[in-house]
């Protein structure tokens, strides 16, 4: 409960209000399967998902995100929607893969609404943060769970091994996702 309260405060929700939204969540599952609620936590998962926004705001702190923020707005200023749907791709494929695809989404969800073409900048946002998990094994926490499961059953998935499918994966699928995008 104390990590969902803190990931949700660091989300920008009230803490107060957070709080008692998990700790009514957690009374509700714990009526319905007391059991399940103690077991079936996967605590490190947990504790992993609440540090990304840690790490989210810390990287936001050292500028680093502004940074990446007037690269991308330099190359979407000229206002094509091939231009800055690319370019916002690009930003969320790399945000994605360094502190996971809801915290990148996090970190623009003030600059979009200022973008050209906001409405399909939003689409290629869902798009592009939603398949850039496929880039590195590190780009999802799904990813992570998925090797963690297999390594628990002697298949070990390497980071490289990930990587030499998941980049061309990547590349193909949000290139497609750009040109049906702007298309429509």
């Amino acid at each position: 409960m104390f990590g969902v309260a803190v990931v949700g405060w660091l989300a920008g929700g009230s803490l107060p209000l957070v709080a008692i939204t998990a700790g009514a969540l957690m009374v509700l599952i714990a009526q319905r399967d007391p059991a399940y609620a103690i077991e079936r936590v996967d605590w490190d998962l947990l504790l992993f998902f609440a540090s990304l926004f840690i790490v989210m705001r810390g990287f936001e702190a050292t500028g680093a995100v502004d940074w990446i923020d007037r690269q991308a707005l330099g190359v979407v200023g000229d206002g094509s929607g091939w231009t800055a749907a690319a370019a916002v791709s690009g930003v969320m494929v790399t945000l994605s893969n360094l502190i996971s695809n809801v915290p990148a989404v996090m970190l623009w969800r003030n600059v979009v609404p200022g973008l050209p073409h906001p409405e399909l900048m939003w689409r290629v946002v869902a798009m592009s943060a939603t398949l850039a998990g496929n880039l590195l094994l590190i780009g999802s926490v799904a990813n992570l769970i998925v090797a963690e499961r297999a390594e628990s059953r002697g298949v070990r998935i390497g980071f490289w091994e990930y990587a030499r499918v998941g980049v061309p994966v990547t590349v193909l699928t949000v290139g497609w996702g750009v040109a049906v995008l702007i298309a429509r």
